[in-house]
C-alpha cells in the first residue's frame, strides 16, 4: 500500500493526463494515511477480543487457544507502526494497550515481547536492540507461557534473552549477548554470558558513567512523543518521495511506448532511477539532518536523539539491506562517514552508525553483526566507536561492543561477544562466546590464491559487479511491475464493481500476488543455483554472486510479504519444502533462519524457537563452505540459538536459547546442550544452580584445536 501512495502522489502532482481516476487517488492517499495508525487499533482490539488477559501456563501446540495466540502475536507484530516506534515514547504507550506493566521513563528498543500481560518493567529501566523478553517457549509439542518481570533501574543489553517465570529484581545490569534461563530469580548486581554468572562491573560500563540518572517531565515526553510521531510520518513520505521521479519515467514510456518497451527497457532504467534517488536521499539526510554523529552521552528527550533516531530509521529500509554482501555496500557507507579500507566485505550491518566505524584493509564483517550499537541508561544513550582490524574477521550475529577493537588478523567468532576492557585488541588473537574466551589455535584454511580471495583479476570484478548489480535491481523492478498491474486492476473495479466486491476480491488477488512471487523464486532458485550440495568456493567465484542474489531476492520479498505473517504456523514450512528442504510432519518454525534450503534436514515433531538460525554456510579465510545440518524427530532449539553445518541433533535432544552449535559437533539422544559454544546442561546451569555446584571453566572443557 505505501507504493500504491507513491503513485497516487505523483498523480496528484501531475494534472495532465492521469492515468487513474482522481477517486481512486484518493483512495490510496487515504490509505497511506491512515492504514499504519489503523493497523495500531486492530491489533489492540483484536487482542483484547480474542485473548482477554492470558495467565501462565502450558497449552497444546495446535490447539484453539495456540491459533488466536499466534494469530494476535502476528498482528502486533506486524504492526506498521511498531518498528518505527522502537525507542520512543510512543512505544510504551502501545504496551500498555496490549497490557504490559510499563513504568515511567522507560527506554524500550524491542519488538520481541509477546505476552504483555505477563510482562512488568519498573521505572527508569531500559531494553536494549533486539533484546528477547518473549514470554513463551515452544518445547515438546507444548506453549509454555510464564512471566517476565523486570524492576526499576534495571538495564537488559542488547541481543540478551531472557527466559520464562523470571524475576529481575532493581538495578540488574545484563551485559550484552546473555542468556538467563527459565524460572530465575536475580538479585541486583552485574551478570554477563550464556548462560548468565556473576561478574564484576566493566570499568566504563554505560551503567556506571555520571551525569547518568536525568528524569524527564510528562509534558517532555508527551511533546517529544508528538515529534517522534511526525518523524514517522516524515519517515514515510521521505522514502515515498524519493521514488517519484522512477514512476515517473515508467509512466511515460507506459503511456507514449508500447507494453514490451515498458517492461523490458522503461522498469529496469526506472529501478535504477528508484534506488539512486533514494540511496541519495538517505546521503544528503544524513548530512543535513545529523551530520556526524560524536562519541558520548546524550539526551533520550532531545533534538539530537530525535534526529539520530531518523537517520537510523532511514538507514533500516529493505533497499539498503539488499546491498548487503555486494561490493556496493561499503560505497554508499563510505558516503555516509564510514572510514572503511581497500577490499572490505560487508554483510547486513543494522543499526550501525558510519560515522564512528573503522574497518581496515581486507577486514570482514559477515551478516547481521552488531557494530557499535549505542547503549541507554538512565534516559541518556551512549555512543562509543569500533575498529576491525586488517584482515580481521567478525562472524555472524556476532557483537563488537561500542569501544572496542578487533586487532589485525583478529577473529570474533560466530554468535560471539567482543572480550571485555581491551584484549580483542592483540593482533591475530582469536575469540569465541559469550563471555569471550581466548582460542589459543584456529584452524585456517588454505587451497585458494590471493587472486581469489584478496586480489581479483579485472574481469573477475566486473562479473562481480554485473551480477550483484542485477541482485540490487530485481527486487524494485520486480515491485514496479506487479504494482502497475495492480494499480490499473484496482482502477478498474472502482469504475466497474462495488465497495463490497472489491473488498472481498482484493485479498484473494494478494494471496495470489504472494503465492506468485514464491513459485517465481522457486523458479529463479533452480534456474540459477540449482540443487546445492556441499562445496566450498572462494570468495571471488560466481558461484557465490549468483547463490547471493536468490538469498537476497527471497529475503527482500518473501519475508516481508509472507514469512513475517506465517512464522509459527504450517506455511512456513511448505515454503521451505518448495525450495528444497526435507522438513517431516508436525514440525513447529517460529523463525526466518533458512539460507541454503537444500541442505536441512528436519525429523518429525521438532521445535524451532524464534530467530533461531540454521547457517547451512560460513566463510573462513574469505573461502566460502556450505554443508548439510540435521535435526532428528523430537528435538528442540531454543530462542536465538544457532547450528552451524556439518551437526547432527539426534532424536529428543536440545539446544538452549542464545546457544551455539559448533560446525562438525554431534549431540547425542535425549541429551540437553545450552552455552556459547553448546556444553552439556550439567555442565551449564542457570544462575539459580551455580550455589549449588562449581561450574568447570569453559576452556576447560574445550582442549585442543578450536574451529570457528
Amino acid at each position: 500500500w505505501q507504493l500504491m501512495a507513491v503513485y497516487c502522489l505523483f498523480f496528484l502532482s501531475s494534472m495532465d493526463n492521469l492515468s487513474l481516476s482522481r477517486e481512486l487517488e484518493m483512495l490510496f492517499l487515504y490509505l497511506f494515511l491512515l492504514v499504519p495508525s489503523f493497523s495500531i487499533g486492530v491489533a489492540v482490539i483484536f487482542k483484547w477480543l480474542l485473548l482477554g488477559r492470558v495467565k501462565p501456563g502450558v497449552y497444546p501446540l495446535w490447539g484453539w487457544f495456540y491459533y488466536r495466540w499466534w494469530l494476535v502475536n502476528r498482528l502486533v507484530y506486524n504492526s506498521f507502526f511498531y518498528k518505527y516506534m522502537l525507542g520512543t515514547p510512543l512505544v510504551n504507550i502501545y504496551h500498555r494497550l496490549l497490557g504490559a506493566k510499563i513504568g515511567k521513563n522507560c527506554h524500550i528498543a524491542t519488538r520481541e515481547i509477546f505476552f504483555f500481560d505477563q510482562f512488568s518493567l519498573g521505572d527508569y529501566s531500559s531494553l536494549g536492540i533486539d533484546s528477547k523478553l518473549n514470554g513463551y517457549i515452544v518445547e515438546d509439542g507444548w506453549l509454555k507461557i510464564g512471566a517476565v518481570e523486570i524492576g526499576e533501574h534495571c538495564y537488559i543489553g542488547s541481543r540478551s534473552v531472557v527466559g520464562i517465570n523470571t524475576r529481575i529484581a532493581d538495578e540488574v545490569i545484563l551485559e550484552e549477548m546473555s542468556m538467563v534461563s527459565d524460572n530465575s530469580s536475580l538479585p541486583s548486581g552485574y551478570y554477563m554470558g550464556s548462560p548468565i554468572r556473576p561478574a564484576a562491573v566493566p570499568t566504563h560500563h554505560v551503567s556506571t558513567r555520571e551525569a547518568i540518572g536525568e528524569d524527564s517531565s510528562i509534558l517532555e515526553n508527551t511533546f517529544f512523543g508528538f515529534m517522534h510521531y511526525l518523524g514517522i510520518i516524515f519517515l514515510m513520505l521521505s522514502t515515498i518521495v524519493s521514488y517519484l521521479p522512477g514512476f515517473a519515467f515508467v509512466d511515460y514510456f507506459y503511456n507514449h511506448t508500447n507494453y514490451v518497451t515498458t517492461i523490458f527497457f522503461a522498469i529496469p532504467v526506472g529501478a535504477v532511477l528508484c534506488l539512486s534517488m533514494h540511496y541519495l536521499f538517505i546521503i544528503a539526510a544524513k548530512k543535513l539532518i545529523l551530520n556526524k554523529v560524536q562519541p558520548g552521552f546524550y539526551s533520550l528527550r532531545s533534538f539530537y536523539y530525535l534526529r539520530y533516531w531518523f537517520i537510523n530509521d532511514l538507514l533500516d529500509t529493505p533497499d539498503v539491506s539488499i546491498l548487503s554482501d555486494s561490493i556496493y555496500l561499503p560505497m554508499l557507507f563510505r558516503l555516509l562517514g564510514a572510514k572503511l579500507g581497500a577490499k572490505v566485505e560487508m554483510g547486513e550491518a543494522p543499526n550501525v552508525i558510519p560515522d564512528l566505524l573503522t574497518i581496515k584493509d581486507g577486514g570482514f564483517v559477515a551478516s547481521s553483526v552488531a557494530m557499535g550499537w549505542p547503549q541507554v541508561y538512565g534516559n541518556k544513550i551512549f555512543f562509543a566507536p569500533v575498529t576491525v582490524g586488517k584482515k580481521a574477521f567478525v562472524g555472524n550475529v556476532s557483537f563488537l561492543s561500542g569501544g572496542k577493537t578487533i586487532g589485525d588478523g583478529g577473529l570474533l567468532g560466530c554468535l560471539s561477544l567482543s572480550p571485555t576492557e581491551h584484549q580483542g585488541q592483540q593482533p591475530g588473537s582469536s575469540w569465541l562466546g559469550s563471555p569471550a574466551m581466548f582460542l589459543p589455535n584456529r584452524e585456517s584454511f588454505v587451497g585458494y590464491s590471493d587472486a581469489t580471495t584478496y586480489n581479483p583479476s579485472k574481469k573477475l570484478y566486473f562479473t562481480r559487479a554485473l551480477i550483484e548489480f542485477i541482485r540490487i535491481i530485481i527486487p524494485t523492478a520486480f515491485n514496479l511491475i506487479i504494482l502497475y498491474h495492480l494499480f490499473y486492476l484496482i482502477d478498474f473495479m472502482v469504475k466497474t464493481y462495488s465497495w463490497i466486491t472489491i473488498s472481498l476480491v482484493l485479498p484473494t488477488f494478494e494471496l495470489f500476488i504472494v503465492t506468485l512471487l514464491i513459485a517465481s523464486l522457486v523458479g529463479l532458485k533452480w534456474v540459477v543455483v540449482g540443487k546445492l550440495k556441499p562445496i566450498t568456493k572462494p570468495l571471488w567465484d560466481s558461484f557465490i554472486w549468483k547463490n547471493d542474489l536468490v538469498e537476497f531476492t527471497f529475503s527482500y520479498f518473501i519475508n516481508p510479504n509472507f514469512n513475517d505473517f506465517a512464522t509459527g504456523s504450517p506455511f512456513i514450512i511448505w515454503v521451505a519444502r518448495c525450495f528444497g528442504s526435507k522438513i517431516g510432519k508436525r514440525v513447529f518454525c517460529d523463525t526466518e533462519g533458512f539460507a541454503e534450503f537444500d541442505l536441512i534436514e528436519i525429523g518429525d515433531e521438532v521445535c524451532i524457537n524464534r530467530t533461531s538460525l540454521l547457517q547451512t554456510h560460513l566463510y573462513e579465510d574469505r573461502v566460502f563452505k556450505v554443508s548439510t545440518l540435521t535435526i532428528r524427530s523430537g528435538c528442540n532449539v531454543g530462542t536465538s540459538s544457532i547450528i552451524l553445518y556439518n551437526t547432527l541433533m539426534e532424536e529428543n535432544s536440545s539446544l538452549g536459547n542464545l546457544s551455539l552449535i559448533m560446525k562438525g559437533e554431534y549431540l547425542p539422544t535425549n541429551t540437553q546442550w545450552v552455552g556459547i559454544p553448546a556444553q552439556s546442561l550439567r555442565l551449564s546451569m542457570s544462575y539459580n544452580e551455580q550455589s549449588k555446584e562449581t561450574i568447570p571453566d569453559i576452556a576447560e572443557v574445550i582442549k585442543g584445536t578450536v574451529t570457528v
